[in-house]
């Protein structure tokens, strides 16, 4: 694909799955971009970004050519859970930033598994543990995708809910495990 300024939009929904670059994060950005161009072509769904939104405003505001490929997603969700996979591969992210991440994603999961399940008239067959056991698939795949074991999602998942702004923080940052602030 040819490099040039395209004008691409972009999904709030899409570009917040990932944390926001610290401002030296940013800064090398910037400078790599300018000095060396965009080398990597950004991540587009039907003309939305889906991995390179730093890479797109800088580029615009330096006059910086970039190519883009064109990625296929049924849904939103999908196109979430590839940021993921993705950044997870590239950043080093704490365990909590990963956490907080897929979180979001339990709803969509739990929808995919009950579609799947389908229509069942036998349920009333199974003990009372198998709904649990349903439970513990999403949670099990949650911490999967985190690269967590699933009872440090578990825990993020408290401390999510329930911790003040200022410790959140500190986990972000890799102040203070998740072991850490949950047995606080």
């Amino acid at each position: 694909m040819e490099k040039k300024l395209y004008d691409l939009t972009i999904n709030e929904a899409l570009e917040h799955v990932m944390p926001p670059l610290r401002d030296d994060e940013l800064e090398l950005l910037t400078q790599e971009l300018v000095k060396e161009g965009c080398r990597d072509s950004l991540v587009v769904w039907n003309g939305v970004i889906v991995d390179g939104h730093n890479r797109y405003r800088i580029c615009h505001e330096y006059g910086i050519p970039f190519s883009y490929v064109e990625q296929t997603f049924l849904k939103e969700e999908d196109a979430k859970l590839w940021i993921i996979r993705n950044q997870i591969g590239r950043r080093n992210v704490p365990a909590f930033v990963r956490c907080e991440m897929v979180l979001p994603l339990e709803g969509a999961l739990k929808a995919e598994a009950k579609k799947r399940q389908g229509q069942r008239n036998d349920l009333k067959n199974f003990s009372p543990n198998w709904a649990e056991s349903r439970k513990q698939d999403t949670r099990d795949e949650l911490a999967r995708i985190a690269d967590v074991s699933h009872g440090t999602i578990d825990r993020a998942r408290k401390i999510c809910r329930e911790a003040d702004e200022a410790t959140k923080e500190q986990l972000r940052n890799g102040k203070v495990s998740i072991y850490g602030a949950y047995s606080t």
